[in-house]
């Protein structure tokens, strides 16, 4: 039934309100230039499904059992995370809007609830949608967390010798205000948050890379990759070099799966 409202939605968002139709068409020849206009407009109309499919399913995480969550998602290379986790070592998940993101902290939380899994999340501007997703987040053991209260959560946690895994999905385009770090991303210099490069390096924690692959309807494969473990290099944002270019080629191996509507290169360095 929820797969149903799914394909209502993405008729009038495609169809009928056009939503974004523009700012579509316009990365995917920022991003794919070598594709022909029909190549790229069957990626486009793909998205749409895509993000129907999500939105239905982002609903349904509300509700659903863990029995059910297990069945719909697996999980590739845990033991990277898990390892770390039972040495007593805290690590930092990186992720981008590819295939259904917020599948990653619900089903890796469920895999092993003896270590909280902390998401950070923006604080959406209606009041209503930001609780509905508190929720949803906050299925299965896992402690979200606001972007604004990240570093300070850290260092609580790590004061009182907790051990955790902390998600940051950070390939949004930053504010201009925030904008202070130029990555080469599809050929073109694109701003990317810096704040997992940042906490990383004042925590010592290791970094892993983790992306979400739609295998059919409704479900999903969650694959583990290593990303880097200090020693880091201190002058310059490898950390957030690495994450564009793992991203990169997680988008490269499903276009249609990545998060297309957002306007992604809207700043440009002066």
């Amino acid at each position: 039934m929820l797969y149903f409202f799914g394909h209502l939605f993405d008729f009038f968002a495609y169809m009928v309100f056009r939503y974004r139709r523009k700012v579509v068409a316009a990365n995917l020849l920022l991003a794919f230039p070598e594709k022909s206009a029909v190549e790229r407009q069957q990626i486009a109309r793909q998205f749409y499904r895509n993000l129907s499919q999500i939105i239905v399913e982002i609903i349904k995480f509300l509700t659903i059992s863990e029995t059910e969550m297990r069945k719909r998602v697996t999980i590739v290379n845990y033991e990277l995370l898990l390892n770390r986790l039972r040495s007593g070592q805290s690590a930092i998940v990186m992720a981008g809007h590819v295939g259904n993101w917020e599948v990653t902290p619900l089903i890796t939380q469920l895999y092993e609830g003896a270590y909280p899994l902390v998401p950070v999340y923006k604080t959406l501007s209606s009041p209503f949608f930001d609780r509905l997703m508190l929720a949803i987040r906050s299925r299965f053991g896992c402690r979200p967390i606001t972007k604004e209260a990240t570093l300070r959560q850290v260092v609580k946690m790590r004061r009182a010798g907790q051990v955790f895994c902390l998600g940051l999905v950070a390939d949004q385009s930053p504010a201009a205000h925030e904008v202070d770090c130029w990555i080469n991303f599809f050929d073109h210099p694109t701003p990317f948050y810096t704040g997992g490069d940042k906490l990383a390096k004042t925590t010592g924690l290791p970094v892993l890379y983790s992306s979400v692959r739609r295998i059919k309807k409704g479900h999903y494969e969650l694959v583990y990759e290593e990303l880097k473990s200090p020693p880091y290099t201190p002058d310059r944002p490898e950390l957030i070099e690495l994450f564009a270019a793992k991203l990169a080629q997680s988008i490269r191996d499903s276009p249609s799966d990545w998060l297309w509507s957002h306007k992604r290169w809207k700043h440009q360095p002066t």
